[in-house]
């Protein structure tokens, strides 16, 4: 299907009519994402509907009286019109190939076609698109993100929107027919709609008022099965370009509330901490000071259903997690986080990166409570640096999959402790830079190497968000992964900072 949604339209042109009837016939055109939107045996006419209509593709004859394919193909050029074409001939003359390729001809085919060469046409002329289409989503955002407010102000009325006032949406689904069906709340407002990933939006608002009101109608009526899954973040309203980066931030990380509220919802990013929720989380960092495992077993256990009924939201979890390892490396560590890397201060990508959800992360604190308090210093064993031998090859082969220190230590027979130390020690590292390094320099490598989209190179390197792993890729590189795709022969960038 189309990046995005929609499907890819196409114009065939050929000036015998049964070859019309048979090009249709042959290839699978919706089942693949593309629907045949005109058809005509006049390359004239041909012309005139391209310049009109921009298809995404165009297929033709070579030979045809007036105006022939490759002719139709240079004057679009000329006049800059960037649909694919591709030839469809009895003509198998060389020049004809030389000359359709240098106009930057998609493919150059044969007749008569068959189903099979028909099929692998589509399907690679599918990935060609979506891949130049998400590349320009990219594109926007990226100049969104970061080009000086005079030209956000150009960029976002040459895309519509005239309001002095912006909102940021970010949304998240199960699937691309859900978030389309999400798309058409904004109907009858000024925005953009970004592809992000396959299954986010980002909607850039022009509005007098905030749209939140609006949009958390909408979800309540929707039908269940579009509810279903279905996270929608709101930023605060800007009068300021300049504020349009911060606006997606803040709709991303209240997206991230479908950590706490798994089946979906309408989220604004939450303010102030609810009294209920601070007081509780006091309550556990006192009951840790106090080593009362019990009680912050007792105290952790509640705090998901806690978080739902006083509607906390990520900024809240992102709050929890950082004064309680603060609270545990204070009260076992001696306040340093050397001897457990996996209890250092986390934002809330780095969060819904390592956990699934709320549940899951009070369980691995409380996890962490106990095997801290019942923690000795590790004895040395000889056939550990062996087990760490395996252990890092282990990593080196499954990086791209989610990992985590403690469990990998267990399964190599190692005190977890020592494991820690052993990454310091051996790789020079912690073990999380040392899998980001891996996950980075393959991202890096791809980029510069295949033609893969960035959304597929994130998914690649073992990353699901591609707002988090364009963060990441930040700050090791110094640049967004589109610019350094773009800047990739540079030497400056080398292999990041690993």
């Amino acid at each position: 299907m189309k990046w995005g949604c929609g499907m890819y339209r196409v114009l065939i042109v050929d000036d015998e009519p049964w070859v019309l009837k048979g090009i249709r016939s042959t290839f699978k055109w919706e089942e693949l994402g593309f629907q045949v939107v005109a058809e005509t045996t006049d390359s004239l006419e041909a012309y005139e509907i391209i310049i009109r209509d921009k298809p995404d593709v165009v297929m033709t004859d070579i030979r045809m009286p007036e105006c022939s394919g490759i002719d139709l193909m240079k004057r679009c050029r000329e006049r800059g019109i960037q649909s694919e074409f591709v030839i469809i001939s009895g003509a198998s003359d060389f020049h004809y190939a030389q000359e359709s390729i240098r106009l930057g001809c998609f493919d150059y085919l044969l007749k008569p076609l068959q189903f099979e060469e028909a099929d692998a046409l589509l399907e690679r002329l599918l990935r060609h698109l979506n891949r130049g289409g998400h590349q320009q989503e990219l594109d926007l955002l990226e100049s969104l993100q970061h080009a000086d407010a005079a030209a956000i102000r150009q960029l976002l009325r040459s895309r519509g929107i005239t309001a002095e006032r912006y909102q940021a949406v970010y949304m998240s689904g199960r699937e691309g027919e859900q978030l389309a069906e999400a798309s058409e709340w904004f109907g009858g407002m000024e925005h953009i709609v970004i592809h992000a990933d396959p299954n986010k939006r980002i909607v850039i608002l022009g509005c007098t008022d905030s749209r939140y009101p609006l949009l958390a109608a909408s979800y309540e009526q929707a039908a269940p099965q579009t509810k279903e899954g279905l996270h929608i973040g709101v930023s605060e309203v800007s009068a300021s370009c300049d504020y349009i980066p911060k606006l997606i931030g803040e709709a991303h990380t209240a997206m991230h509330d479908s950590f706490v509220y798994p089946a979906g919802g309408t989220f604004l990013q939450s303010k102030e901490m609810p009294a209920a929720v601070r007081k509780t989380v006091q309550a556990v960092c006192t009951a840790i000071h106090q080593r009362s495992d019990e009680q912050v077993g007792a105290l952790l256990g509640g705090l998901p259903e806690l978080f739902r009924a006083e509607r906390a939201g990520m900024k809240d979890v992102v709050f929890l997690w950082n004064q309680i390892v603060s609270t545990i490396n204070h009260t076992y560590n001696g306040g340093s986080v050397h001897s457990n890397e996996e209890l250092s201060f986390m934002d809330y990508g780095a969060l819904v990166h390592k956990f699934s959800n709320l549940e899951e992360l009070c369980s691995c604190l409380s996890h962490f409570i106990r095997t801290e308090a019942g923690a000795a210093a590790p004895e040395p064993d000889p056939f550990v640096n062996e087990n760490f031998k395996e252990l890092l090859e282990y990593v080196n082969d499954h990086f791209e999959q989610e990992l985590h220190l403690r469990e990998l230590s267990a399964k190599f027979f190692i005190n977890y402790t020592y494991c820690c130390d052993l990454f310091q020690k051996t790789a020079k590292v912690t073990f999380t830079d040392y899998v980001t390094r891996l996950r980075l320099n393959k991202a890096g490598r791809l980029l510069k190497d295949s033609d893969m989209s960035i959304s597929e190179i994130c998914r690649e390197a073992g990353y699901k968000d591609y707002h988090y792993f364009n963060k990441v890729f930040k700050k090791w590189y110094g640049v967004t992964p589109s610019h350094y795709r773009k800047s990739q022969t540079a030497p400056y960038y080398g292999e990041g900072r690993g």
